[in-house]
């Protein structure tokens, strides 16, 4: 894993920019760039958006990181972000968000939404209620689906899981593996889960029920890890649910969430 562009979507109502915080922790660890881009919609008016900007990212310059601004007016600002991100040659997108509620989810078109269904790089959402510290999780959880037929999901496992081994390697961290199952007849015994990737016993979770229920109680029971986890995004009406697993997952766990996008399932959406 190589990280050499870390694309930050930056929140101006946000009094903490927690996706910058993430983004100078990678861009240290990886030596990598960061854009820091503001997007504000075309209807709003932003007093001195370059001179807040830069207020954000001078502190990281001074620290020798290399920073590069970009602001951009957009009449749909929440398809702009994939479209800026791809033109920018992410590797990484980082980005704050929030827990909504079910109904907020399922009537409002939210950025992140939109996000995992256009973004071509793995997304590092940032939680502002997170626990995770600036120098990096002790633990990393990845959530997996070991009973996966096709071959689009395993082959995301296969790359979710290499991600979070990278991850464990470069930050140290102890790693830990999910597996959710809707009946028993899908049941994992945890020792199998654990010799499958070569981790201890304690460190394999399994439970029955949703996926967004079983992970969110083993982030909970681990302290807030660093999440790992895929999203297999369709084209289609599939694609078009709001309420899909991911977009699920991430809102309900309380920490930070890398999402791994199944390469070549995206398409970015088209500007209006």
């Amino acid at each position: 894993m190589k990280i050499k562009n870390i694309f930050c979507v930056m929140d101006p109502t946000a009094e903490t920019q927690h996706a910058l915080v993430r983004a100078a922790f990678v861009a240290r660890a990886q030596r990598a760039t960061i854009t820091a881009y503001l997007v504000i919609p075309k209807d709003e008016d932003m007093a001195d958006p370059e001179g807040w900007l830069e207020t954000q990212i001078a502190p990281l310059r001074e620290q020798g990181l290399t920073v590069e601004p970009q602001i951009e007016r957009a009449a749909d600002w929440r398809r702009a972000i994939a479209t800026a991100a791809e033109s920018s040659g992410a590797d990484l997108i980082t980005k704050s968000t929030y827990r909504r509620s079910a109904v907020r989810r399922w009537l409002l078109r939210n950025s992140d939404h939109l996000l995992l269904k256009s973004a071509r790089c793995p997304i590092l959402f940032s939680k502002t209620d997170s626990t995770l510290a600036e120098n990096g999780p002790e633990k990393i959880l990845v959530a997996v689906n070991v009973n996966a037929d096709d071959l689009e999901r395993r082959e995301l496992r296969e790359t979710v899981t290499r991600y979070a081994r990278e991850l464990v390697e470069l930050l140290g961290a102890e790693l830990h593996v999910v597996n959710s199952f809707p009946s028993r007849m899908e049941f994992v015994h945890p020792p199998d889960l654990a010799k499958q990737f070569g981790i201890a016993r304690n460190q394999a979770h399994v439970g029955e029920g949703a996926a967004e229920d079983v992970i969110t109680e083993t982030c909970e029971r681990l302290g807030n890890p660093l999440l790992v986890m895929g999203a297999v995004i369709r084209p289609g009406v599939k694609g078009m649910v709001v309420g899909n697993t991911a977009e699920r997952i991430l809102n309900a766990v309380p920490g930070d969430v890398l999402a791994i996008v199944r390469p070549g399932f995206a398409k970015l959406p088209p500007q209006t």
